[in-house]
C-alpha cells in the first residue's frame, strides 16, 4: 500500500475556495462598516428631466459621519451626460467605496400642430402641445412691510412645458408706496415661445406700526424711573423688553433702576418687527465725595468745601444753616464746623473740619523790591517765615529760612513769584501764600540817582532816620530768605544794596578804582573822601566792578578771600545768550564783570559798578551784545570758596 506523497487536488479546491469565501466575507464586513461610519446623499432629485439643447445645473451631493462632519469637498463625480443629444444619463458620486447615482433624461421639446379640422378636444390637446406655463411665487402671496421699510423680493420661478425655464423673460412690476397705509399688488408677467401670456401677482400690505418710548424726564433722581411704552399697530402679537421677558400689552411701563440705554422691539403677527431704544441718564444713587478746610483769619472763620459729584451740587449746609456757596464765611471763630452737602438727586454726604490751621500767613505786599510779610497764630506766637521761588519748602537750615520775634517781616525779593510759609512756636507750618513780582520793580536807568560823594554812607542813613545796622539786617534776612550759598542769594543781596538805597533815598554806592570789601552787609564808610594812591580821580570810597561781584558772592556767605578777586577771570565761560544765563551768574569781558540779577524779553537785568560818574547801578545788558563776553556760572564761585559759619541770625 503506498503512502500520499501531499494533499490529494479535491482538498486543495475546497481550501482555496474556503479561503476566498472568507476573503470576500471580510471585504462585505468592512464595506458595511464603512457604509456605517459615513453617509452618502443627493442634493435634489434622484431623476431629472432636461430638454435638448437646454442647461443643467448639478445640486451635487454631501456625504458627512455620524458626527455630522462634512466631508464633501472629498466627493469624485463621473458623468456622461451629453445635453445635445436625447437619452438617458447617470451621474456618479463617489467617496470612498460607497456612491450614489442621479439619471437625467434628455428629450425633445415638443412640436407645435395647428389643424382647424381638429374638433374640441384635439385642440385642447394641441394647445397643451403649445405649452403650459407655471409661475411659482417663492415667499407669501401677501406680505405685510412696516410704514416706510423696505420690501424684500422673495423670488419666483417660471417654467413652460414646452419652453423650459423661462424665469428670465418675466416682467415683474408693482404700485408700492412705502410711505403710505394700504395694499399694493407685484404683477410678474411672461409670454411663452407660442405667445401666451402668464401672469400672477403677490400682495403688499403697508402698516402702520409704531413704537412709542418716554421717560419723565427732569431734574435727577435716587430712585427708580418708569419707560412709558405705547404700541400702534393693527396686527400687534407682543412687545419684547430689554430684559428679554414678553408681554402682550400695547400700553406697558417699564421700570428701571439704573442709567443706560433700554432698547425694545414690537412684533406684529404679520411678521413685522419694530425696534426703539430710549436712554436714561437722569438716575443717581452715588453720593457726592465732600471735604472742607477751616481757616481764621482777620477774626473770621471761613470754611471752604471741596465737593464733586456724578451730577451736580445743589446745597451746603454748614453747622445747621444752609449756603449756596461752596465758601462760608463765620463772622467768629470756630474750631469745629460740620458740613452737609446735597446733590440734586437728593443724596448727601457729610464731613467735620476742624481748625487745624495754627499758622497762617495773614497778608503779603510789596513796595518795589520790598516785600512785607505778616502772620498770625492761634495759640502760639511766629517764629519765623519760610520762602522759595518754587512751591517747595526750602531747608531749615540754609535755604529760606529766616528767623523772627515778630509777627511781620520785610525781605527784599527778585523778579519772580515768592513763595512764603510762616511757622509759629510750636513748630507749625502754614500753607503756602505767594506775590509776584514783575521786573519793573528793580530801576534800569542811569539818571534821576546822586552818587554819595563826600559823606559816609553811615552819616548819610542817620540823617534820613535810619541806619546802616538796619539796612544791613534788611540785607542779611533777604539773603537767608534767598538761601545761603547759593548764587540766588548773591543776587539778592546785591539787589539789596542798589534797590533799596536808590528807591528810598536816590543815592548810590561810588565806584572806586580798586576798590574791595570784605564786609557782610554795607559799609558804612562808602561815600567818604578817600585818596586812591593807585588811580587818581577815583576819590570817594566805593567798589569797582568785581569787588562789586566778589562782596555780593562773600554775602550770601562765601569766605572772602584776596584771590576771589581775580580768579573767574581765568575761568573758561560758556557764550552769552539767553539760555546760558541766570539769575546769580556772572556777565565777564576783559576788564568788566556784572551780576546777572534778573532776565527780561530784550535781555539780562544786571547789577553792575559802571563809572565813576554813576556808580553801582541796575542796568540791562542785550541778550544780542555778545562780542567778547563770556558767562561764568554763579554756583562755580560758590562751590569754589568755602562758607561761613557765622552768618548774622538775629533779626
Amino acid at each position: 500500500m503506498k503512502k500520499n506523497k501531499g494533499l490529494s487536488n479535491d482538498w486543495i479546491i475546497v481550501m482555496t475556495c474556503v479561503i476566498l469565501a472568507v476573503i470576500i466575507i471580510i471585504s462585505v464586513v468592512i464595506g458595511n462598516i464603512k457604509n456605517s461610519l459615513y453617509t452618502l446623499e443627493l442634493n435634489g432629485d434622484a431623476n431629472v428631466v432636461v430638454y435638448k439643447g437646454g442647461s443643467y445645473e448639478d445640486p451635487g451631493a454631501k456625504v458627512y459621519d455620524k458626527n455630522k462632519k462634512d466631508y464633501s469637498d472629498k466627493i469624485v463625480v463621473e458623468s456622461n451626460l451629453n445635453l445635445n443629444k436625447t437619452g438617458q444619463y447617470e451621474i456618479v458620486y463617489k467617496y470612498d467605496d460607497i456612491y450614489v447615482k442621479r439619471i437625467v433624461k434628455v428629450i425633445n421639446k415638443k412640436s407645435l400642430v395647428e389643424d382647424d379640422n381638429k374638433n374640441d378636444e384635439d385642440k385642447k390637446n394641441e394647445i397643451i402641445q403649445k405649452g403650459e406655463t407655471i409661475i411659482a411665487l417663492k415667499g407669501a402671496e401677501t406680505v405685510y412691510i412696516d410704514l416706510n421699510g423696505n420690501y424684500k423680493e422673495e423670488g419666483f420661478t417660471a417654467v413652460d412645458t414646452v419652453d423650459g425655464d423661462i424665469k428670465k423673460y418675466v416682467k415683474v412690476t408693482h404700485n408700492i408706496d412705502n410711505t403710505k397705509e394700504g395694499t399694493y399688488q407685484i404683477v410678474y408677467t411672461v409670454k411663452n415661445s407660442s405667445g401666451i401670456t402668464t401672469s400672477v401677482k403677490r400682495n403688499v400690505v403697508v402698516v402702520n406700526a409704531e413704537l412709542h418710548l418716554s421717560v419723565v424726564a427732569g431734574k435727577y433722581t435716587n430712585e427708580n424711573v418708569d419707560i412709558n411704552v405705547k404700541v400702534t399697530d393693527d396686527y400687534f402679537d407682543y412687545l419684547l423688553l430689554p430684559d428679554g421677558s414678553k408681554v402682550d400689552s400695547k400700553n406697558y411701563v417699564y421700570s428701571v433702576s439704573s442709567n443706560g440705554t433700554y432698547k425694545f422691539k414690537s412684533y406684529s403677527s404679520k411678521g413685522i418687527v419694530r425696534e426703539a431704544e430710549i436712554k436714561v441718564n437722569n438716575i443717581d444713587k452715588t453720593n457726592p465725595n465732600v471735604s472742607c478746610s477751616a481757616e481764621y483769619k482777620n477774626g473770621k472763620t471761613n470754611v471752604t468745601i471741596n465737593a464733586n459729584d456724578n451730577v451736580e451740587v445743589s446745597r451746603y449746609i454748614v453747622n445747621g444753616k444752609d449756603y449756596s456757596s461752596n465758601v462760608v464765611t463765620l463772622s467768629a471763630f470756630v474750631a469745629n464746623n460740620n458740613v452737609v452737602v446735597y446733590d440734586s438727586a437728593g443724596n448727601s454726604a457729610s464731613c467735620s473740619c476742624q481748625l487745624d490751621t495754627k499758622v497762617f500767613v495773614d497778608s503779603i505786599k510789596n513796595d518795589g523790591v520790598i516785600v512785607t510779610v505778616k502772620g498770625k497764630t492761634i495759640d502760639s506766637s511766629i517764629a519765623g517765615y519760610y520762602f522759595s521761588y518754587t512751591n517747595s519748602l526750602p531747608d531749615k537750615a540754609t535755604g529760606g529760612y529766616v528767623a523772627t520775634s515778630k509777627d511781620s517781616i520785610n525781605v527784599v525779593r527778585l523778579p519772580g513769584t515768592t513763595y512764603v510759609w510762616a511757622e509759629d512756636s510750636n513748630g507749625n507750618i502754614s500753607e503756602a501764600k505767594t506775590i509776584t513780582l514783575n521786573n519793573n520793580v528793580l530801576p534800569m536807568t542811569m539818571s534821576g540817582y546822586t552818587v554819595l560823594k563826600g559823606t559816609k554812607l553811615s552819616d548819610y542813613l542817620k540823617g534820613k532816620g535810619w541806619s546802616v545796622e538796619e539796612l544791613n539786617k534788611l540785607m542779611a534776612r533777604s539773603v537767608r530768605a534767598a538761601g545761603l550759598y547759593s548764587k540766588t542769594g548773591a543776587a539778592t543781596a546785591g539787589v539789596t544794596l542798589q534797590v533799596v538805597l536808590i528807591q528810598k533815598y536816590k543815592i548810590k554806592i561810588p565806584y572806586w578804582r580798586g576798590g574791595k570789601t570784605s564786609s557782610i552787609g554795607a559799609y558804612g564808610g562808602w561815600g567818604m573822601y578817600r585818596e586812591n594812591p593807585t588811580y587818581e580821580g577815583y576819590n570817594y570810597y566805593g567798589m569797582d566792578c568785581d569787588g562789586f561781584v566778589n562782596w555780593s558772592f562773600h554775602n550770601t556767605g562765601i569766605v572772602y578771600n584776596d584771590m576771589l578777586a581775580n580768579t573767574y577771570y581765568y575761568w573758561n565761560g560758556l557764550p552769552l545768550s539767553k539760555e546760558n544765563g541766570e539769575v546769580g551768574d556772572i556777565i565777564r569781558r576783559d576788564g568788566h564783570v556784572a551780576l546777572i540779577v534778573g532776565k527780561a524779553d530784550d535781555g539780562f537785568i544786571i547789577a553792575e559798578a559802571y563809572g565813576e560818574k554813576v556808580g553801582i547801578i541796575i542796568n540791562k545788558h542785550p541778550y544780542t551784545k555778545t562780542s567778547g563776553f563770556t558767562i561764568i556760572k554763579g554756583e562755580r564761585l560758590v562751590s569754589t570758596y568755602g562758607h561761613l559759619t557765622n552768618y548774622p541770625t538775629g533779626f
